[in-house]
Parts: C-alpha cells; structure tokens; sequence
C-alpha cells in the first residue's frame, strides 16, 4: 500500500466527515427512532386512534424531511409519543400554536373519503377542470385501495393537519 501524502489525507478525512454529516443529516428521522418502543396502534370503528392515546395531548412538534415527517406528542401521563408518517406526498399543518391540544387524531385506508374530506389537503380551484377531478379521484382510489392512508389532526386548540402518505408508525420514546 503505497503512502499518502499528509495533505491528501486531510482532504479524505474532511470529505468522509462531510458524507457523513450530509449522511446522518438526511436520514435524522429513521435514525432517531431507533431506540424507540414501536406502538401496535389501534383505531375506532370512527378511525380514530385510541392506542397510543392521543386525546388531550400536547402536539410538540413536525419535523418533515423529504420523504417522511416526524410528529412529537407529550400525552396526558407525560409520555413522549412520536410519529412517523413515511413516503408522505401531502402534507398540511394549520394554526400551529404554544400549547396545542388535540381532540383526536384518525387514520383512514381501505374507506370512502368524501370530496369535503379532502378540502383541508388541497387547495381546490373554484373552477373544476378535468386534471384537478382526475388527480383528486386517484388520490381517493389509493386511500380506498389502501395503498395509500390519509391521516387527521383534529384540533381541541390550536394545530390541525392532514397527512397523505403510505405509512405511519407510533413510538414511545
């Protein structure tokens, strides 16, 4: 193995350093959650998530990255609760404030969604044009497939939000 000069090795060093710090900065969502409990979450017949509890917790945080979004909640017993929606195509949050509390939160796959449940997701033209209803019948048809799921924020006070992706999955941290 031939000797680099010092210089050279410098330059390597700081390359790898930069890939990784580009690397890790990329890929914070998936990492984070390593050392987390997964949460078998469990949904109502009205869709509404009732394990982990999320009535009158506290929404802390969204973090989205690309592909996935990070949602941080502190639940009545002062449990963080994280989750992560991935390969997310849709994302709205309103009215973000100090002290959020959510009312409750839905996951809806393999259901009819209403044209009325999509208006918070899309900002819909007043006129109707052919690709607005065709983009928004697709958006339905992989929701009634359940290739895709749309998931609620409902607001007591403050955030409310809706989420259009293929996954998501709850943590104890």
């Amino acid at each position: 193995m031939k000797n680099l000069k010092p210089q050279h090795n410098k330059q390597i060093m700081a390359d790898a350093q930069t890939a990784r710090a580009a690397y890790s900065k990329r890929y914070v969502l998936r990492t984070e959650i390593v050392s987390m409990n997964v949460i078998n979450y469990q949904i109502s017949e009205s869709y509404q998530v009732i394990e982990p509890n999320l009535h009158d917790s506290n929404l802390l945080s969204v973090e989205h990255d690309k592909n996935d979004t990070l949602i941080k909640f502190r639940s009545t017993s002062g449990e963080l609760i994280q989750a992560v929606a991935s390969n997310v195509n849709k994302l709205v949050i309103n009215d973000f404030r100090e002290g959020n509390i959510v009312l409750d939160v839905t996951i809806e796959r393999m259901v009819k969604i209403p044209d009325y449940g999509l208006d918070k997701l899309f900002v819909l033209s007043k006129v109707k044009c052919e690709k607005q209803d065709a983009y928004i019948r697709t958006v339905k048809d992989k929701i009634e497939s359940g290739e895709m799921m749309l998931v609620t924020i409902n607001p007591s006070y403050g955030c409310n939000g809706m989420i259009y992706c293929e996954n998501i999955s709850f943590y104890k941290v």
